[in-house]
């Protein structure tokens, strides 16, 4: 434990410590810009874009098929919001 301690008293130990705890901060921010990222779209924006990109391909292809595609994509987008606020709801409580 003592070599441990004497390793950071040298300038290598600073550089080491120094390259670790930036190694931290940027997968924090990392961490960060992927959740702000992931909540900055609504649901209601993604599901028009989906349901517009489907429209445009049911005029090449079946009708019933396409139909089925836009309400699994409206049940996920509703599972993932309810998962949203439940997640809200266990930080306030936390």
């Amino acid at each position: 434990m003592q070599k441990i301690f004497d390793h950071f008293k040298t300038n290598a130990g600073v550089w080491t410590f120094g390259l670790f705890m930036a190694a931290v901060a940027g997968g924090i921010y990392q961490f960060t810009v992927f959740m702000v990222s992931a909540q900055v779209t609504p649901v209601k924006a993604r599901l028009d874009a989906q349901v517009e990109r489907l429209d445009a391909a049911d005029r090449n292809t079946n009708r019933t098929i396409a139909g089925i595609e836009k309400r699994m994509i409206l049940y996920f987008d509703e599972l993932r919001e309810n998962i949203s606020l439940l997640d809200k709801k266990i930080d306030t409580k936390i």
